[in-house]
């Protein structure tokens, strides 16, 4: 990943450590030196936005309310990958391209059906079939099971190290990815309709379930890149988002809540609407 970095435009610190006896004033270049360096951190929590939630529950689409007591979430590897050479610009996951209806997740929605990683796509697009651009997996630490407050903070996911210390050759970033292997929930479910119009008693109906998710790694775009007119470093906050919506369309009057079935339908919402939340910023 080491190439001929820049020094000119940067700060007096960093001219000294990139540029060594470079003289003052001139743009020079130090051999072995890479284009960028990349600090990353992940976290996880449970989305609870304003409209959601009511006395401490999360409200269903179908106004059942959702007292959560456990949200445990096993995280996968960090992905980070940057644009294939040439294809700067040329995929935007918001923007599916010709060939493909919806991109979320880490793959897109082909319309014959296929589920395609995003970098398969970027390839395509940058000169049809070519090679992906290069990407690094930052492991989770052993054994990490990441337990989120019910009250929507924010909970660390440990990482292990970087490879080749993150370091970046010249080019466009492209997407972050953090894969989820497993979620566990437990709870009650209360019905918001009262009297006659109740479908659950009272106390309510309890739920203790672990979900497996497959190949799920909540995908969000990177806008930076690394070159001459660019920092030296790259600071990146990732946050998988439990969406608050995850129990909207389940009928939890005729769900069995420890069967096969309830599992599967949450496993799908998580799939479909987990989002991953970047917050990034530059340093010499």
């Amino acid at each position: 990943m080491k190439n001929r970095a820049r020094s000119c435009g940067l700060s007096a610190v960093a001219l000294a450590l990139l540029a060594g006896s470079a003289g003052a004033g001139g743009c020079a270049f130090s051999d072995g030196d890479p284009w960028g360096r990349l600090e990353l951190d992940a976290a996880a929590r449970l989305d609870r936005p304003a409209d959601r939630a009511v006395d401490g529950k999360l409200l269903t689409a179908e106004n059942y309310l959702v007292a959560l007591d456990t949200v445990e979430l096993v995280p996968g590897d960090v992905t980070v990958a940057q644009k294939a050479e040439g294809s700067a610009g040329a995929f935007d996951p918001a923007d599916p391209p010709e060939g493909y209806t919806l991109c979320h997740n880490g793959h897109c929605h082909a319309t014959d059906g296929r589920l395609v990683p995003y970098e398969e796509v970027a390839a395509e697009l940058a000169g049809g079939g070519g090679s992906a651009g290069p990407s690094v997996t930052i492991p989770v630490a052993a054994g990490a099971m990441v337990a989120l407050p019910t009250s929507g903070e924010a909970a660390e996911i440990p990482l292990g190290d970087c490879p080749a210390g993150c370091e970046w050759a010249r080019g466009e970033m492209d997407t972050v990815s953090v894969a989820v292997t497993s979620l566990h929930l437990r709870g009650t479910v209360f019905d918001q309709l009262t009297g006659g119009a109740a479908r659950l008693p009272s106390e309510g109906v309890g739920f203790d379930v672990t979900i497996p998710l497959d190949a799920v790694a909540p995908s969000a775009s990177l806008h930076a890149a690394f070159g001459v007119d660019e920092p030296v470093g790259l600071r990146v906050h990732a946050t998988v988002v439990v969406p608050a919506t995850l129990f909207d369309g389940l009928d939890f009057a005729s769900a069995d809540t420890a069967g096969s079935a309830f599992v599967d339908a949450l496993a799908a919402a998580f799939g479909e609407r987990a989002a991953l939340a970047l917050e990034t910023s530059r340093f010499d």
